[in-house]
């Protein structure tokens, strides 16, 4: 499944807070190299997948210096909704699941590196890997982390065993008690271990009798890539257990279109009266 394009207010947004960051760059005279600024977190996610808006930008800079103090950014959302962004200072690498060559593997932001009227561009905006930024979502691994993590499967941009194998290269570089971590990967692994995909359980459906117009109705109704196109229902009953939104509904029209396919067969098979 093709990435769809990240949320284009959010990003000019982002790219609002770079300029800032930059103007104070050049007004301490700084005339070295460009700074690498990495990103990580909801904006990351927002650029290899596009599913969801986030407040806090988090990011990580190849070098030390002060940041200016007016990093909140206001912006309109493509609802009209009244929306911010803002640097988030307690974002800290050496808390999270990283391996050793993040920085190295990440990748250059095209969008917001362009050359600038101000002169030559003083921050080079990075992002990391989808398999490094799916490693250090992890260690906290909330829920958003959870849907992340998902959203990145789903589009097909990390794998069971890509996850793995760099998650637990990570893990050999962390101190303290791994086992919680370790238990987290295994959980995550096999929450994303390949599965018949919806939209093919779907086209079944659609093949093996009428009514498939109810399934269109319930794809319509959700927006969220997501929630409707969940890459690990093994099975609908599975999802339901999972507390999978959206997945009830689905059960329900299956079930619904099932019935309709019995109730259709059962009439053509019906013999008819002779005269």
């Amino acid at each position: 499944m093709p990435a769809p394009k990240p949320f284009p207010e959010l990003t000019e947004a982002l790219r609002v807070m770079i300029d800032r960051i930059e103007d104070s760059l050049r007004e301490s005279d700084y005339d070295g190299p460009p700074i690498q600024a990495r990103l990580a977190g909801g904006m990351a996610v927002n650029y290899w997948c596009g599913t969801r808006y986030t407040r806090d930008v988090d990011a990580d800079f190849s070098r030390r210096f002060i940041l200016p103090k007016n990093l909140t950014v206001e912006y309109t959302q493509k609802d009209g909704a009244n929306a911010y962004i803002y640097f988030d200072h307690q974002y800290n690498t050496s808390l999270a699941l990283l391996h050793e060559n993040f920085d190295v593997d990440s990748v250059l932001h095209e969008s917001l590196n362009r050359p600038s009227s101000k002169g030559p561009r003083l921050v080079e905006v990075r992002v990391l890997s989808p398999i490094d930024l799916a490693v250090s979502k992890l260690a906290r691994y909330t829920e958003n982390d959870r849907r992340d993590i998902y959203a990145l499967a789903l589009h097909k941009l990390i794998t069971v065993d890509s996850l793995r194998e760099r998650a637990e290269q990570a893990l050999q570089n962390f101190i303290g008690n791994k086992t919680p971590l370790q238990t987290t990967i295994d959980m995550v692994c096999r929450d994303i271990e390949p599965a018949p995909n919806f939209q093919e359980i779907i086209q079944d459906i659609r093949e093996s009798g009428p009514g498939h117009f109810l399934v269109n109705e319930v794809l319509a109704e959700n927006n969220n890539p997501t929630t409707i196109r969940h890459p690990l229902l093994i099975s609908i009953d599975e999802a339901v257990k999972k507390n999978i939104p959206a997945a009830v509904e689905i059960k329900e029209a299956l079930e619904h279109l099932r019935t309709k396919a019995e109730k259709a067969k059962g009439k053509r098979q019906r013999p008819t009266a002779r005269a």
